[in-house]
Parts: structure tokens; sequence; C-alpha cells
């Protein structure tokens, strides 16, 4: 069963974007929100409207990277890494210089979890009874995109493109422009994570 948890609300120029954490698809309060007066919704992608295995293809990346480090430097870098391939679209694994044996394994990891991502079973019913715009604004890496093209053909923003992650607040000033919304129109449905 979905889960949900408690509403919270963020400023965005003095007006307030609703966001809503959720896990798991498309909510069944969902037909409430087009009587609340909103206008568009942004799903996260994953967690929310997609299952991801978890093969985790970059944790594997960032351990290779890491492997010859101190572990001072592990905890410094590590943490960079991760932020640094959710906001940047390199080759990661050419850019780290990986041996040969490690790329393909990257390669294979990423092709096989990303071939293995599908929305939840309630997902493509729920949506198809939505009526309401939607896009999607989702924090990944590069490759993540693909399922998201595959299944859904709405406006969709990708951390990796845009070089920054959600909460930043400039991401939803992003989302309402392209939309030509006042942020109080707009509800965030998603695992958002806030702090570190």
């Amino acid at each position: 069963f979905p889960v949900t948890i408690p509403e919270t609300v963020s400023s965005l120029n003095n007006q307030q974007i609703t966001i809503r954490h959720y896990q798991q698809g498309v909510p069944k309060f969902l037909h409430t929100l087009v009587t609340q007066n909103m206008k568009l919704i942004i799903f996260d992608a994953y967690n929310t409207l997609l299952e991801v295995p978890q093969n985790k293809p970059y944790q594997f990346l960032i351990r290779r990277v890491l492997e010859n480090k101190s572990p001072d430097e592990q905890g410094q870098l590590a943490n960079s890494l991760r932020y640094r391939v959710k906001t940047e679209s390199l080759d990661w694994a050419t850019h780290f210089n990986l041996n040969a044996k490690d790329k393909e394994t990257f390669n294979v990891l990423l092709d096989l979890e990303t071939s293995l991502i599908k929305p939840f079973v309630d997902v493509p019913q729920s949506l198809a009874k939505l009526n309401l715009p939607y896009c999607i604004l989702s924090n990944l890496a590069k490759g993540y995109e693909l399922p998201i093209k595959k299944y859904f053909t709405v406006p969709s923003y990708f951390s990796f493109e845009l070089g920054m992650v959600k909460p930043n607040i400039a991401l939803f000033k992003l989302v309402a422009q392209k939309h030509n919304l006042a942020p109080k129109d707009i509800l965030l449905l998603g695992v958002i994570v806030t702090g570190k």
C-alpha cells in the first residue's frame, strides 16, 4: 500500500508550493486535488511513478573511484561524487578512467537496471484518469532518464541536465516559469529529501 507522509510547504517568491511526500505509485486522493485549484502536478519519477530494482550501478562506479583513496579522502569525495553524478551530464566511466572491465561492468549494470524499471501497477490507469496537466522533475544520474522517456510523454526535467537537485527552489521556479504558473497553482508529489 502507498505511504503518505505529512504535507509540507516550501516558500517560493512569497508564494507557496504544496509538497506532499509520497512514494510507491499515484495516491488514491489525487482526484480531490483537482478541486483544490491546482493547475499542474509535478511528480518525482523514481519510487513515486516508477519502481527501481536497486542494482546501483553508480555505487559501483563511486566505489571504484574511491578504492585507492585514504579513508579521509573517501568520506570527502563520496558525497561530492554522489552530487556530481546527479548534476553533470558526463560519461562517468570514461571521465574517471575506469579500466575496460570496470567500464563494461558499470555499463552492464546501468543497462540492466534501466531495462527493469517500470511504472508501479496503478500508475498508468491513475494518470489516465487524471484531469490535470502534470510533468516530471527528478534528481537522477545520466541513463536514468531513459525509462522516464519510455513510459511518459509529458515534459520532464532532470537534475543532471539542469545542474541542480531538489529541493533547490530554483528548480521549482524553473518549472513554474516554463508552465507560466504561479507556485501556488502547483502541487509537487514525490519523495523529496531535505537537508544533506
